[in-house]
This record gives structure tokens, sequence and C-alpha cells, in this order.
């Protein structure tokens, strides 16, 4: 009997089909994707079945827009993915966009205020960006 044989594991498909549903989107799509890819290749699952356990772990922002910019049929597992990945990097962005807009309002908009007085006072007083002198 070789090795391959005696260590062979007959439920690694299945065991594998089951973690790959349990892999869990948490912010990142790249690395998601990463995770999901690296158990597909044991789990092999293609198809509807991939596609379902893919969504059921998506956010509905980035099912939603990738519903709004691919309309029609995928071709294979690989332009459902490379869709999905394309839609949530911008997921990702605009939502880190919309945090650092929270932030702003909460705290930099007062610090701001401050400055912009600051610098009108240190233009009143001369002391502004001075341009340099051009001669003709």
């Amino acid at each position: 009997m070789d090795l391959r044989t005696e260590y062979h594991d007959r439920q690694e498909a299945t065991t594998t089909q089951r973690k790959l549903g349990e892999v869990e989107y948490k912010g990142d799509i790249k690395a998601y994707l990463t995770e999901f890819r690296a158990l597909n290749i044991y789990a092999r699952c293609t198809g509807e079945s991939l596609m379902e356990k893919f969504n059921l772990a998506m956010p509905q922002a980035i099912i939603d827009m990738r519903l709004a910019y691919h309309i029609g049929e995928f071709v294979d597992n690989e332009h459902f993915l490379v869709a999905t990945y394309n839609v949530g990097i911008h997921v990702e962005q605009k939502k880190a966009l919309e945090e650092l807009r929270g932030k702003w309002k909460e705290g930099g908009k007062d610090e701001g205020k401050k400055n912009q007085g600051r610098d009108r006072e240190g233009q009143a007083k001369g002391k502004g960006s001075k341009r340099l002198k051009t001669t003709s």
C-alpha cells in the first residue's frame, strides 16, 4: 500500500465544502477571496454552489453593487469571483471614505475652523504666504 492510499482522507472534499461555507467576510475582500480560493482547491466547488457560498458571506452592499453593474450571466466561476472582488474593493473604499468623513465631521471640522481663523489673522498682519516677485 502506498502513502497516498494510506493517508487519503475520503471526507476531505465534504469537510472542506463545509469549511468553505463557514468562511466569513470581515471587511477585507482580498483576504476573504484568498481564503475562499485556498479552501476551494480541495472542495472543488463550482457553478451555482460556488456562487451561493460566496453570496451568503458577502454584505448586501457588495451584492447590490455587483447586481447593478454586472447584468446578465457570468461566463464562468472566475468571471463571477473577479466581478465580486472588483465591486468589493469599491465598496470597501467607499466605506473607508465615509468613516473618514464621519471623523472629520466629529472633530476635524472644529480644528479646521480654528486653523482658518489663524490663517486669516496671519494674512491680515502680513504674515500670509509670500509670493515670489518677478521682474520683467
